[in-house]
């Protein structure tokens, strides 16, 4: 499935592992809070910058899915004390989040080579 189409019934955790493969393809770290204590964003996005470390909380919903209260209240939270939490529902939106924040062209995963996709390159067997 391309990046940017949806299917109808993708599920929160195929958007989940996609955004953790761009954002490690693009330089950043995705984690995951364990066990996730509730209210609290599906991952900790973290991505170098100029000398210190940029943090984003991300929360993610399948289509038609609504933050619940106690999420509302956290990522409110959250903003007040000034972090950046987003909320993200497709693979678009994802790609959009990866546009905007990643800090570097992504490299080709087998031989981190900025010039091609991991399924042209030419080391794959």
């Amino acid at each position: 499935m391309s990046a940017g189409k949806l299917k109808r019934g993708t599920q929160e955790s195929e958007v989940e592992k996609y955004l953790v493969e761009q954002v490690e393809l693009h330089g950043g770290i995705a984690e995951k809070f364990h066990p996730p204590p509730k209210g609290r964003p599906d991952r900790i996005v973290t991505w170098p910058a100029y000398g210190f470390a940029r943090v984003h909380f991300v929360e993610l919903k399948t289509i038609g899915g609504k933050l619940e209260s106690w999420q509302e209240r956290d990522h409110a939270r959250r903003r007040k004390l000034g972090c950046h939490v987003f909320v993200i529902w497709t693979k678009n939106q994802v790609d959009d989040y990866i546009r905007r924040f990643s800090p570097k062209l992504p490299r080709c995963a087998e031989c981190m080579s900025p010039d091609h996709h991991v399924m042209d390159c030419p080391e794959r067997e």
